[in-house]
């Protein structure tokens, strides 16, 4: 985006119009963030993610997400790991269980 004008400008376009062109690239830019913003929290991540799937080239992406990415919409970052991780079906085995970690570590602690 820095260079943008010089861009333009080597396109052919004059330094006026190449300095137009640049900015009307970066408000561009800037609604498109907007518009992704409020898409991502209305719809959701996954559901944003499926449609993408369904458009022929990342198919196989779509059902990794399908299976093995579960919504984190509205969900905290501090309590991911017990709403999200821990109760999905595949990840759940990979996060540790703060209650049995405690119990052994008592009983290892009285031996």
């Amino acid at each position: 985006m820095f260079y943008a004008p010089v861009l333009f400008n080597t396109l052919g376009f004059k330094n006026d119009a190449s300095l137009y062109s640049a900015v009307i690239t970066g408000a561009v830019n800037v609604l498109s963030t907007v518009v992704s913003i409020y898409s991502v929290d209305k719809l959701g991540r996954r559901m944003l993610l499926l449609e993408a799937g369904v458009q022929i080239w990342v198919f196989i992406m779509s059902i990794f997400v399908f299976f093995l990415v579960p919504e984190t919409k509205n969900i905290p970052i501090e309590e991911m790991t017990e709403r999200v991780w821990k109760k999905h079906w595949f990840w759940k085995r990979f996060t540790e269980d703060d209650y049995n970690n405690e119990k052994i570590a008592n009983a290892d602690y009285q031996l």
